[in-house]
C-alpha cells in the first residue's frame, strides 16, 4: 500500500504489486557483466541458484574510469532481494553492507621521503616548461662547479646541496665532499662535515658494488640510459648530512635520498653539471636530526639508489633526449617502483633474498596502503600529490601492466612524451576504461582474500589476473591476506551511497540467498545520472 503525502495532505491509498523482475542473468563461475548506462537505470538480477554445491557469490566493482585528477564522483548502489521464504518478512537487521575485517594495519613510512620527491618533481616540471633548459646565460647565483673527468678515491669536491628552504636566495648548501669510492659506474663521495662513525670502507665497496654489478645494469636494460654531462661515464652518489637535515626531529618518517633534475642544465645557478645522486649518512648522537644508525641506512640505501636513478633515467630519455615536459606524477612514480621491483628479482635470481627484500619492503607497504581504502585514491594523479597510497596503487597498476605485456614496455613508457594516461594508451593498443577494469579485477582476484575463485582462477581470463606473478605471495607474513577493504552483502535489501575518486574502485562481494534472487542497481546522485565524464561502470563478476 503506497500514498504519496504533500505536507499534511494525502492521497487515498494505492496498492502496488513489486515483481522480483526481468529474467536471471545467466553468469557462469568465472563470467562477468559490464554495466555503462548512463541513465542510471540498468538492473540486473543475480541468481542465488547452487552450481557444483556451492552457493553463489559475486564480485560486484563500481568504478570512475575517468581521467580527471581530483575529481570525484557520487554514487549510489542499490540491491533488492527476492526470496520467497524471506520476501515478505522484515528485516532483522538494517539493510546495507558491511566493510569485511582488515587483518593488520600497515605502518605507514616514507611520507616525508614522498613529500619531497613530490616537490623535485613539480620544481623539475617547472624549470622544464619554463624554459629552464634554453641555452641562455645562468641566472644570477652561485657559480657552478665542474668536475674532473675521472675523480680518484681522495680527490674533494665541492658541491650545491638542495636544503629544503623555501627561501629563494638560500636553498642550496655548499658542502666540500671527498671521494671514498671509485667504480665502474659510480664514484661515491663522502661529505667533509658528515659526522665520523659513519660508513667504513667496506660499505662503500659494498655499495658501489650493488650500484655497479645490479642496480645500473638492470635499471639501463629495462628504463633507458642517463647523460653524461660530466664525461665520466658515472654517476655520482653524494653522502651528506644535508639530506640528514631535510627531516625534522621526531618526525615519523624520513627523506633517505633524491635526485634533482636541475644538476642537469649545467647553466642553471646551484647546478652540479652531472648526474647527481644525494643520500644521509649515518649520524649516531643525532648531530644533524634524529639519530640513524650505519646499519638503519644501510638498509634503505639500494631502494633509494635504484627508485632514483631511474628518475635520473627517465629524465634524460625523456626531457633531454626527446625534449618532453615532465610525466604525470603518477605515472613517474610507478616507472621508479617498478625499477625496485625489477632490482628485487634479479637478486632473487642471484640467490640473494635478503638484498630483494631490502629492495621490495617499501613497495609493499604502499601497496597496502592502497588496498585499505581503494575508493579513495585515485591511480591517475597528475600533479601536486602522489601520496604513498596513491603511489601503492600506480606501482600494482604498472606492475599489472608489466605482467601482462612484458616485452619492452617499461622502457617505451619511459623514452616517449605522452603523459599518463595518453602514453599507457599509446603503448599498449588499449583504452583507458576496459583496461582499468580489468586491472581492478585482477588485484581482487589473485588475492582472493576469500578463496571464492580458487576453482576456476587458473583457467580465467588472463587479462583479469596477473600472469606469472603471485600478488597474494608478495605481501607478508605468509597466509594472512592483505588488507583489502570489501564490503560484503547480499542476504538484506540495501542502498548504498559513496563516492569515487576519478581511476577509482570500491570492491564489494554480494552472496544472495541460496535459491533466491537479488537485483542490482547503479546510477549517480539519489540514484540519478551518472555525472558527465565520471566514465562511470560497474562490473559484476560471478566467482563461484
Amino acid at each position: 500500500q503506497v500514498r504519496t503525502a504533500l505536507g499534511t495532505v494525502s492521497s487515498e491509498s494505492r496498492e502496488i504489486a513489486v515483481s522480483q523482475g526481468g529474467p536471471v542473468e545467466p553468469l557462469l563461475p568465472g563470467e562477468h557483466v559490464d554495466l555503462t548506462d548512463q541513465a542510471g537505470l540498468d538492473c540486473l538480477r543475480l541468481s542465488g541458484q547452487p552450481v557444483d554445491g556451492y552457493d553463489p557469490s559475486y564480485l560486484v566493482l563500481p568504478h570512475a574510469a575517468s581521467t580527471v585528477s581530483g575529481a570525484t564522483y557520487p554514487f549510489v548502489l542499490r540491491g533488492l532481494l527476492f526470496d520467497e521464504q524471506v520476501a515478505t518478512a522484515p528485516a532483522a537487521t538494517p539493510p546495507g553492507l558491511v566493510p569485511g575485517p582488515v587483518d593488520r594495519q600497515v605502518e605507514v613510512t616514507g611520507a616525508a621521503q614522498a613529500d619531497l620527491d613530490r616537490r623535485l618533481r613539480m620544481e623539475e616540471a617547472a624549470l622544464v616548461e619554463g624554459g629552464g633548459w634554453a641555452t641562455a646565460p645562468p641566472e644570477a647565483g652561485p657559480p657552478r662547479r665542474v668536475p674532473a673527468a675521472v675523480p680518484t678515491e681522495g680527490t674533494t669536491r665541492d658541491f650545491w646541496v638542495f636544503n629544503g628552504s623555501d627561501d629563494p636566495e638560500s636553498r642550496f648548501d655548499e658542502v666540500r665532499a671527498t671521494a671514498r669510492h671509485v667504480g665502474e659506474k659510480a664514484v661515491i663521495y663522502v661529505d667533509d662535515q658528515a659526522p665520523p662513525e659513519g660508513f667504513t670502507h667496506d660499505d662503500l665497496t659494498a655499495l658501489g658494488a650493488r650500484f655497479d654489478a645490479v642496480i645500473h645494469p638492470r635499471v639501463t636494460a629495462s628504463f633507458g640510459h642517463p647523460s653524461d654531462l660530466d664525461g665520466n661515464d658515472r654517476v655520482v652518489i653524494l653522502l651528506t648530512p644535508v639530506v640528514n637535515l631535510l627531516t625534522e626531529r621526531d618526525s615519523e618518517s624520513f627523506v633517505g635520498g633524491f635526485f634533482f633534475g636541475r644538476d642537469l642544465n649545467p647553466d642553471l645557478d646551484a647546478s652540479n653539471g652531472g648526474e647527481v645522486f644525494y643520500a644521509l649518512v649515518p649520524d649516531p648522537d643525532a648531530e644533524f636530526g634524529d639519530a640513524r644508525t650505519r646499519a638503519q641506512i644501510l638498509t634503505v640505501l639500494p631502494a633509494i639508489l635504484a627508485h632514483e636513478f631511474q628518475h635520473m633515467v627517465h629524465f634524460n630519455e625523456r626531457v633531454l633526449r626527446l625534449g618532453g615536459s615532465q610525466d604525470a606524477v603518477w605515472m613517474l612514480e610507478a616507472l621508479a617502483q617498478m625499477a625496485e621491483e625489477l632490482v628485487a628479482r634479479d637478486y632473487e635470481t642471484l640467490g640473494d633474498p635478503d638484498s630483494a627484500e631490502l629492495l621490495r619492503g617499501g613497495n609493499r607497504r604502499r601497496a597496502e596502503l592502497y588496498l585499505e581504502r581503494p575508493d579513495t585514491v585515485s591511480l591517475v594523479t597528475s600533479s601536486g600529490s602522489g601520496t604513498l597510497v596513491e603511489r601503492g596503487a600506480g606501482f600494482l597498476f604498472l606492475l599489472y601492466l608489466h605482467q601482462q605485456e612484458g616485452g619492452d614496455l617499461l622502457g617505451r613508457l619511459t623514452r616517449q612524451t605522452r603523459t599518463g594516461v595518453a602514453g599507457v594508451e599509446a603503448e599498449t593498443g588499449k583504452t583507458w576504461g576496459p583496461l582499468f577494469s580489468d586491472w581492478v579485477t585482477a588485484v581482487f582476484l589473485d588475492q582472493d582474500p576469500r578463496g571464492l575463485g580458487a576453482a576456476w582462477l587458473e583457467t580465467a581470463d588472463q587479462a583479469l589476473t596477473y600472469p606469472d606473478f603471485d600478488l597474494r605471495g608478495f605481501f607478508v607474513p605468509p597466509g594472512i591476506p592483505p588488507p583489502l577493504r570489501v564490503l560484503t552483502g547480499g542476504r538484506r535489501d540495501f542502498r548504498y551511497a559513496s563516492a569515487l575518486a576519478a581511476s577509482s574502485s570500491q570492491f564489494i562481494v554480494l552472496s544472495p540467498p541460496s535459491g533466491g534472487t537479488i537485483s542490482v542497481a547503479f546510477g549517480g546522485e539519489e540514484g540519478g545520472p551518472f555525472a558527465a565524464g565520471s566514465s562511470s561502470l560497474i562490473r559484476i563478476l560471478r566467482l563461484r
